[in-house]
């Protein structure tokens, strides 16, 4: 019973300590944000309910976000205070090696990671569409008119085609229809195929699109163009839906690791640049886990000198290192995003370099 006493106390420390982080840790993010946006809550009269929903709604995600810095935050001022305290010395001097005694902290850091990954699959991509929503049409006031409407944007259907729309409308009870269309598509002969067309209208009963008075052109590998000229032009492969086109892309933290994923292939089918979004689709996995890597990095290099710091000592190299971590975190991102190195080891880069020291530091601290 009694190593499971230490444990209790070794987390009950622990944990007061992490709670207090990551509430000032989330506050001190939100308020940097609300200062730096305050002039647009005033300029557009936001209220102070419709800009706490904001941030109520964003709250998962800036939890998320601080949580590794809260995480060594909590480790390096917990270890300092049992070294301190001479209690690692008594565990030690009861038969506990570092890894026993830390190995708590540890399991924590790692459940930490597995659940931020749950929930970066399932709440936080929703939560932060909804704080998305609430800012676009409360805040900054773009009501639900404009979101029957879109303007010069490409998409990308799931059987393969491109469409470039100059303008799109659609209304429940005259249907949809696009102005200033041009779709395109590669053949896996090569063939490419260009249709040009001033108009595009939905049928609802069929559920298709029809494009008026337009041009046909192939494009053959080797080849020479043909073209043809249609009246109308509908084709079983344009199953796409006016919500389908209407739908503006999200930003990656609103979505899944599938839906992601899914995003990126239909990019790449277009030939577009797909490496920002492979690096923060490893991302996804990889922010998560750094916060076991942290735990692991602060537990070794905390238990090395603990009775070393006092409270203000630590908490000033956990800042320090948090920056330091951080910062390789970006660095990796920014060569990931320049095509400097594979999207994966962009993204792991500073989990790899931290967890690395974490246990050779590990390995050869005193038992």
């Amino acid at each position: 019973m009694a190593p499971f006493i230490l444990d209790r106390y070794v987390l009950r420390e622990f944990f007061k300590i992490l709670l207090l982080s990551i509430l000032c840790s989330t506050v001190i993010f939100v308020l940097i944000h609300v200062m730096d946006h305050i002039d647009g809550y005033l300029d557009h009269d936001a209220t102070l309910g419709e800009v706490a929903a904001y941030y109520l709604y964003q709250l998962p995600y800036n939890a998320v976000i601080t949580l590794p810095m809260a995480m060594l935050i909590a480790t390096i001022l917990t270890m300092g205070d049992l070294g301190r305290h001479e209690e690692i010395t008594a565990m030690k001097a009861g038969g506990r090696s570092l890894f026993r005694i830390v190995l708590p902290i540890l399991l924590t850091g790692l459940t930490t990671s597995l659940g931020v990954l749950v929930l970066g699959e399932t709440a936080i991509p929703r939560m932060s569409a909804r704080a998305e929503e609430i800012h676009d049409v409360q805040i900054a006031e773009r009501r639900n008119e404009y979101r029957n409407y879109r303007a010069d944007f490409p998409y990308q259907s799931e059987a393969g085609w491109t469409f470039l729309i100059r303008s799109l409308f659609a209304d429940t009870t005259s249907g949809a229809s696009a102005d200033q269309v041009e779709v395109q598509k590669t053949l896996a002969d090569g063939t490419f195929i260009r249709i040009n067309s001033p108009r595009m209208y939905w049928e609802p009963g069929p559920g298709r699109w029809v494009l008026t008075d337009g041009y046909l052109r192939q494009f053959p590998r080797g080849g020479s163009e043909r073209s043809w000229r249609f009246g109308f032009l509908s084709s079983p492969q344009f199953t796409e839906t006016p919500q389908d086109f209407l739908q503006v892309p999200k930003e990656p933290e609103e979505m899944s690791y599938a839906e992601l994923a899914r995003y990126i292939n239909r990019k790449g089918r277009t030939g577009g640049d797909t490496v920002r979004e492979r690096v923060d689709l490893h991302m996804k996995v990889a922010y998560p886990f750094a916060n076991f890597v942290i735990v692991l990095f602060g537990v070794t290099l905390a238990g090395r000198s603990a009775r070393q710091r006092g409270a203000a000592l630590g908490f000033g190299l956990a800042l320090f290192l948090c920056i330091f971590f951080w910062a390789f975190i970006k660095v990796g991102q920014g060569i990931g995003y320049g095509g400097g190195i594979e999207p994966w080891l962009a993204a792991w880069l500073a989990n790899m370099i931290f967890g690395g020291l974490g246990v050779a530091l590990l390995l050869r601290a005193r038992s």
